[in-house]
C-alpha cells in the first residue's frame, strides 16, 4: 500500500500516512502489515494516533528496517509521539512503514512524520 499525508495537510511539512479521510480507520488484525509512504527531509518524530479495537494491544512500527518503542493501546483513540533513531534523510523517499501487533486489533488514524519543532524544555 501506498499513502501519503491528507489533503488538509501541508505536504512539505507532513509524510506518512493519514487514514482520517476515510470513512473508517484503518484496522491491523494480522499480526503485520507493511506500507510504504512519502517522507518529508529531516523528519524525525512519528505521531502515531491508534487504539485497541477491544482490549488492550501492543503495537511496534519499524520505520525503514529500524524498530521504535512498542506503544501500549487501550480502547481510546490517543496520539502518541515516537521519536525517530535518526532524521529521515533528504535522499529517502519513499520509506517503508511496518507495523506489528500484539494483543488485540488495532485501529489507525495516523501515522505521521514530522520535523519536531517544539522548543526544548527549560
Amino acid at each position: 500500500k501506498v499513502a501519503v499525508a491528507g489533503k488538509h495537510r501541508n505536504s512539505d511539512e507532513v509524510g506518512g500516512i493519514d487514514f482520517a479521510g476515510r470513512d473508517h480507520p484503518e484496522r491491523l488484525e494480522g499480526r503485520r502489515a507493511s506500507y510504504r509512504a512519502r517522507a518529508i527531509a529531516g523528519a524525525d518524530l512519528l505521531l502515531v494516533r491508534a487504539r485497541a479495537f477491544a482490549g488492550s494491544a501492543r503495537l511496534t512500527v519499524v520505520v525503514n528496517g529500524t524498530a521504535l518503542p512498542p506503544l501500549e493501546l487501550g480502547p481510546r483513540f490517543r496520539e502518541q509521539r515516537l521519536r525517530l533513531l535518526q532524521p529521515i534523510d533528504a535522499m529517502v523517499k519513499p520509506i517503508s512503514l511496518e507495523l506489528r501487533r500484539d494483543g488485540a486489533a488495532v485501529e489507525l488514524d495516523h501515522l505521521l512524520l514530522v520535523r519536531d519543532v517544539t522548543s526544548p524544555r527549560l
